[in-house]
Formats: structure tokens, sequence, C-alpha cells
């Protein structure tokens, strides 16, 4: 997938959750700043398997294209909890909007015991 921001200011964390990786849980975090001149043009481009997320900082409203490999499938739609405590992302705000759906998701844990014993 490619996260691409187009208006805004953004901070984005990735996260690696394949459990196979030897990378497994390790986290990186980037802040997307359209509204200054400056900043370079910039996407991210992820490969299965990492996860990603976002968060509004600013007032500016944020847009953003989503590009994906097939054609969504809600179903299929999986996530983390975006606190996982195991990933410990530093997110630039304490008190953030979570839909119902994502407020739900597991933690990193509960999907995979085993590499956590």
């Amino acid at each position: 997938k490619i996260v691409y921001p187009v208006s805004g200011k953004i901070f984005v964390a990735i996260a690696d959750v394949r459990p196979e990786s030897p990378t497994f849980t390790k986290v990186e975090e980037f802040i997307f700043d359209t509204t200054n001149p400056d900043s370079p043009k910039q996407a991210l481009f992820l490969p299965k398997g990492i996860g990603n997320s976002i968060c509004v900082i600013g007032d500016e409203p944020v847009h953003y294209m989503y590009l994906v490999d097939e054609y969504w499938d809600n179903s299929k739609a999986k996530g983390i909890i975006y606190n996982d405590p195991d990933l410990a992302i530093n997110w630039p705000v304490s008190d953030p909007i979570i839909s119902d759906r994502d407020r739900e998701n597991p933690t990193l844990r509960e999907l995979y015991p085993e590499k956590f014993e």
C-alpha cells in the first residue's frame, strides 16, 4: 500500500506486525506536513504485514490517498490496538478520537501469545 498525504499535518506510525519477521514489533514514526511549503512531498510504500496508523496534528483538515493492491474487503481487514504497549508508539495527542472498530482491535500478545513467552 501507499500512503500519501495531500493536505494538512499528520503523524504516521508504522509497525512490523509479521510474527515471523526478525523486526516484529519494530516501529517507525514520521511527520508529514503539507502546510509547510518548505517540506518535501513524501509518501510511504508499505509492504504486506506492515501496519500503519495516522494521527491528525494541527488545525488544518487532512486529506490523504491510501492506495492498496486489491479491492477493499472489510471482512479481511485486521488491526492492532493503537496503544499496544509492545509497540510503545509515541502518539502526539493524549486523548485521541478513535473509532469503535479501532478501539476494539486486539493487542499483538492476544494475536500471537507464543511470540511473547
